[in-house]
């Protein structure tokens, strides 16, 4: 996995009200020493702005371990689609 992804996206397990679901993205933010770009969507899928330098691999597994993360991946872009 690259380490130079700039943004990683956050699926929650369950519905949360809106002071529980600040209270993740705050947690979230401060464990990826990132920033908060788009609020979690009808989806319960939160994009947030990684920091040069972070190790992303590592940073993931962490993230994982939330109980209340259904999954969290790379915001990858396909470039060898483009044609």
């Amino acid at each position: 996995m690259p380490d130079d992804v700039g943004r990683i996206i956050v699926k929650f397990r369950t519905a949360l009200d809106a002071p529980e679901l600040q209270r993740l993205c705050d947690e979230i933010a401060r464990m990826a020493n990132a920033r908060l770009v788009r609020l979690p969507s009808a989806s319960g899928r939160a994009v947030f702005q990684v920091a040069a330098g972070s190790t992303v691999g590592a940073l993931l597994d962490e993230i994982r371990k939330l109980p209340s993360v259904e999954y969290v991946e790379p915001e990858i872009t396909d470039h060898s689609a483009r044609q």
